[in-house]
């Protein structure tokens, strides 16, 4: 600011942080003492030299401004009042007037939004950054570079100004994910979980300013946890938009023309589902221009797609236009949305933004029809929360007499309770549907979906009887709905399966099968060959499974029904661990892992990380093992569900009791148990058994060698039918007959490793049925321990 000027070219993508930057800058000329004079682009409807006849009248108003300066800049705004094209402008008076200026105090330009300049303003531009490159002038130009908008005079300029070096140029990036964990992690002081880290992205999004606010928030509302040295997130709280980003959502939005800002109101209270073209209709503006506007905006706040449809990139700038709207203009702008999409037909289109307008107007007969709609797309893409309020919106207008739409939204409100987790409520709202009378058809669609909540509220035994009961119940009404039918045959071979009846499961989730795929639903076959798979897994029938598998990647769309992807992948990794292709395992639990967390289905990538750990310690790559295990019980804390954590916990006992850390091994274990007896039910997976079979080598451990023999064989018991159970079992096996060697028990070892043997050659496990040969070889040959190892 003492010596010569500079042009500096300040550049990068919409939302990135120029503007955010320009009031640093601001704020400190203003402490420097030195002139600041502001410029900006227009969105639309550009104004000629509007920028330069801004900084004029900044200009007029400094307090300490000449008066032979005033006379140049008055006549400098004379003369733009009576500019028209053909006519070059003459920028002699405004220069005049700024080198009047330095001669005072170092002045700077702030040229915000430079590739909206018109013409005239652009060559001005050029002529002040050529003029004053030795003056006291810093001039620092701002512009998107995102191409969203076309300005060939802009380009040219550019240009011309990188020919002659009269900019330097500063581009800022959006911050990509790995640059991001590490602000996070300066501004926190802590390393922070994955989870954490990916809440902090998608609120940011590669910005800075959008990233700094949320993490200011989430330290002001001590939303960030510390445990273990690692920070993680309270999922008990909800934090709002960070006031920020709010306010400058709003600042944005007063940068836009009239008509730019009715299309953004309007946009933001139509939702997602909107198009250009009943936006222009409803704000009466021609839908070129608003095509342009929206275009104008760029991928920083939004994007436009095909010219029809426009989506708020940042919810935050969708909010902050909210903030704006006063309640009486908000119901009218409603209301009239509303009218406008029943007016053109399109209500079946757009069923929830047609029933959230019409929500606003009591007196419009068509409010239940689109509020219907509304529930069965909402119920189609999860929006649980949301079809529950236009279910309350809905039983609020039906009268009394209506008695089959009142039994169409308790049925729904069952199915969207049954979405939220709320299993006891959805079984209250299917009674109070039964209890009101149905038809034959609709009692036993009712039955069906009574006893799936049975099942998540009760899976224990105590909970079989009644779920058999409504089950029975069903079948004898008869339904003709193939899918009711496959339902039921479905429910009735988990019921087998449970039940300690195999055999018979296999035969119903066969007909399931049958009927999904007569009913022509590929979702619900999809769910049906994944039973019957786990079925096959844990009947050792691993060549049915594999086919069905087989089966199951023909029908499923990767892209579309990622959650069905997940289980799967799931079913693929513990088909190739029965067998002992660890390499390919491992390859696909580590993708499940990735998905998993991505989807929220934190259990299920508890599990594959488990899988994981005990196959890296099962090739003794202890370190590798230790870290998938943390993974592991990250995961299933993430979860909340404490059955969840047996099997991480009982992992972590026994990489205690491999790396001889026997101490923490029993005081982890003692734990486990008092874990263990406090859950309502034993668990539904094989974690029960796994916890006996790690208690059995850590009682050997401890010179208990008669209570280990009862946790092993208490660990196989628990393992029958449980899915891996068989592979568990024979690893089971393993271990015990080498517990037994160490203690030279060579009959009793032998017995073990024989057990071993012929469930690993059941599974075709041909590598571990080879490591267990080798043992009873050994034995025959009087090897010890050290020699069979080798």
């Amino acid at each position: 600011m003492i010596g010569n000027g500079a042009t500096v070219l300040l550049s990068g993508p919409m939302g990135v942080g120029k503007t955010r930057l320009l009031d640093e800058i601001r704020r400190l000329c203003t402490n420097l003492d030195c002139y600041h004079f502001d410029g900006t682009g227009l969105l639309t409807d550009r104004i000629l030299m509007h920028p330069w006849i801004e900084i004029a009248d900044e200009m007029l108003s400094t307090d300490r401004t000449f008066s032979t300066t005033k006379e140049h800049l008055l006549r400098f705004k004379k003369e733009m009042n009576g500019w028209h094209d053909g006519r070059r402008v003459n920028s002699t008076d405004l220069a005049l007037a700024l080198e009047s200026l330095v001669h005072n105090r170092p002045v700077v330009l702030l040229m915000n939004d430079v590739h909206r300049f018109d013409e005239a303003s652009l060559e001005t531009l050029h002529c002040i950054a050529r003029e004053f490159r030795m003056a006291r002038v810093l001039i620092i130009a701002s512009f998107d570079d995102n191409g969203n908008e076309k300005n060939e005079p802009f380009e040219h300029m550019l240009g011309a100004m990188r020919e002659e070096g009269l900019g330097s140029e500063l581009r800022l990036s959006e911050l990509n994910q790995e640059e991001t964990r590490r602000l996070i992690e300066a501004r926190l002081g802590m390393p922070v979980d994955k989870d954490l880290h990916a809440y902090i992205w998608e609120a940011g999004r590669g910005s800075p300013f959008h990233t700094l606010e949320t993490i200011a928030l989430m330290k002001e509302r001590k939303v960030v946890i510390e445990r273990n040295g690692v920070l993680h997130r309270d999922k008990t709280s909800i934090l709002d938009v960070p006031l920020g980003v709010v306010e400058l959502a709003e600042r944005r939005l007063e940068r836009l023309e009239r008509d730019g800002q009715r299309l953004m109101e309007f946009r933001a209270v139509m939702g997602p589902h909107s198009d250009l073209d009943s936006i222009a209709q409803v704000t009466n503006v021609r839908l070129d221009k608003a095509i342009e506007i929206f275009k104008s905006m760029g991928n920083g706040e939004g994007f436009l797609i095909n010219e029809r449809r426009f989506a708020f990139r940042h919810p935050a700038f969708e909010i902050g236009i909210m903030n704006g709207i006063s309640p009486l203009r908000l119901n009218e702008m409603h209301k009239a949305i509303g009218t406008l999409f029943v007016s053109r037909g399109v209500g079946d289109g757009y069923p929830e933004s047609v029933a959230r307008h019409l929500a606003h107007d009591n007196e419009n007969p068509s409010v239940i029809k689109h509020i219907r709609n509304a529930v069965i797309k909402c119920h189609a893409f999860d929006a649980y929360n949301t079809e529950r309020e236009f279910l309350g919106a809905m039983m609020e207008r039906i009268a009394p007499e209506n008695k089959d739409d009142m039994a169409w939204a308790r049925e729904r409100l069952g199915d969207c309770n049954v979405g939220l987790g709320s299993f006891t409520q959805a079984n209250l709202w299917y009674d109070r549907c039964l209890a009101n009378g149905q038809d034959q058809q609709s009692r036993s669609r009712l039955l069906l979906k009574k006893a799936k909540c049975l099942r998540a509220i009760s899976p224990s035994a105590l909970g079989r009887k009644e779920r058999m009961e409504v089950v029975d119940g069903a079948f004898a009404l008869a339904p003709s709905d193939e899918t009711v039918l496959g339902g039921i045959w479905l429910e009735k071979g988990m019921l087998l399966r449970d039940g300690g009846n195999p055999q018979h499961a296999v035969v119903a989730f066969h007909q399931a099968n049958h009927h999904f795929e007569a009913s022509g639903d590929w979702h619900l076959l999809a769910g049906g060959l994944l039973e019957d798979i786990d079925l096959a897994m844990r009947l050792d029938d691993l060549e049915r499974a594999y086919f069905q598998l087989m089966h199951l990647e023909e029908l499923i769309d990767p892209e579309r029904d990622r959650g069905m992807k997940l289980r799967m992948d799931v079913a693929f990794g513990d088909l190739f661990m029965s067998e002992g292709y660890y390499e390919c395992a491992i390859r696909r639990y580590s993708e499940c892992v990735s998905d998993a967390r991505m989807l929220g289905e934190y259990r299920v990538g508890s599990w594959c990380a488990f899988c994981q750990a005990m196959m890296l310690l099962d090739m003794t790559e202890f370190g590798a093992a230790s870290e998938m295990a943390k993974e592991c019980e990250e995961m299933a804390s993430l979860s909340g569900n404490d059955e969840a954590m047996i099997l991480p916990k009982a992992l972590r006992v026994l990489l205690n009791v491999v790396l001889e850390h026997v101490d923490e091994a029993s005081t982890g274990m003692s734990a486990l148990m008092g874990r263990r007896r406090a859950l309502p039910y034993p668990p539904q997976d094989m974690s029960d058994g796994f916890v006996d079979l790690v208690d059995g080598i850590l009682k050997y451990r401890l010179g208990q060698d008669s209570y280990g023999d009862i946790a092993f064989g208490q660990g196989a018991l628990n393992l029958s039918g449980a899915r891996l159970g068989s592979f568990f079992q024979g690893l089971g096996r393993e271990w015990h007959g080498s517990m037994l060697m160490e203690r030279g028990q060579r009959n009793k070892a032998r017995e073990q490793f024989q057990l071993a043997y012929g469930i690993f050659l059941r599974l075709g496990n041909k590598t571990h049925s080879d490591r267990v040969g080798s043992h009873m070889f050994g034995l025959d040959h009087g090897w010890g321990m050290e020699q069979m190892a080798t």
